[in-house]
């Protein structure tokens, strides 16, 4: 029994190692790394799952606030205006 829980959870990282190496040959160096004017999509897919936690009207636009875990993210017309970690 201790063989196949091994099979099964050398199995599951072979599965989640093809995972990033897929992401990071189709994100390239946005992988894991926001950068300004990156869109929102963009950063959904290759850097963090975001989500929408909060909007400010100002008289140039609406900025958006996402957040995942640490880090921050600030948007306007959906593209990265500033983050943080």
């Amino acid at each position: 029994q201790d063989a196949e829980e091994d099979r099964a959870e050398r199995a599951a990282q072979k599965r989640h190692d093809a995972k990033v190496a897929d992401m990071k040959i189709r994100c390239g160096p946005d992988y894991k790394t926001p950068s300004i004017g990156m869109r929102i999509e963009r950063v959904q897919e290759c850097v963090a799952p975001v989500k929408l936690v909060s909007q400010l009207n100002r008289a140039d636009g609406i900025v958006s606030t996402y957040s995942s875990g640490s880090l921050i993210i600030h948007a306007m017309s959906g593209r990265v205006m500033a983050w943080d970690r």
